[in-house]
């Protein structure tokens, strides 16, 4: 009988321990866990997946070759813009003459991201524009391979000035190749 007695007073005690007795607010606040930030993470990823921008990238292409291949940019022999809509990537690159300096050639790899973002932005203003520390909107949408060449070797990726991926969101500098690094 003693046995059961104790039981039933522990039973008790752990369902009101449980119910929460005694407690002054109705509402629970939830725990941060590793598990809420992936799915934030996979949310994010997902929201950039749905969002689209009316920019007719022909008229985007045609601008960004206008502006480069000029004569305020003697050193570029041509530029290419390309964007895959299905894989939310977008592909940069140009050919320089061989004499280029390598810092020329980083320097444009980012003029290049940037100048693409803010053409964008001249025809839809839901692109936002870069700024001192992002690349804009756009390349929080899409991801970006950029290329920048000598002339001589447009086909030997391993003499390029710059051949990198940044991922979207991350407004990742590209970099010198390691045939240009210091």
């Amino acid at each position: 009988m003693k046995k059961k007695l104790i039981i039933s007073v522990l039973v008790a005690v752990t369902m009101g321990m449980a119910t929460g007795c005694g407690g002054e607010s109705d509402t629970i606040e939830p725990i941060a866990t590793e598990q809420q930030s992936v799915e934030t993470q996979v949310s994010e990823s997902d929201k950039a997946e749905t969002v689209s921008f009316d920019v007719n990238w022909d008229q985007c292409r045609d601008d960004l070759v206008s502006e480069l291949v000029s004569d305020d940019y003697p050193y570029i022999q041509d530029v290419y813009l390309g964007v895959d809509d299905e894989t939310r990537r977008i592909t940069l690159t140009a050919t320089l003459d061989d004499a280029t300096a390598p810092d020329v050639a980083l320097d444009l790899a980012d003029t290049m991201i940037r100048r693409t973002c803010a053409l964008a932005n001249m025809q839809d203003s839901d692109v936002t524009m870069p700024g001192a520390d992002t690349y804009g909107g756009l390349f929080d949408v899409y991801d970006c391979m950029i290329g920048i060449a000598p002339m001589s070797q447009v086909n030997n990726s391993d003499q390029w000035f710059v051949y990198d991926a940044i991922a979207r969101g991350t407004n990742q500098k590209p970099e010198l190749t390691a045939a240009y690094r210091s």
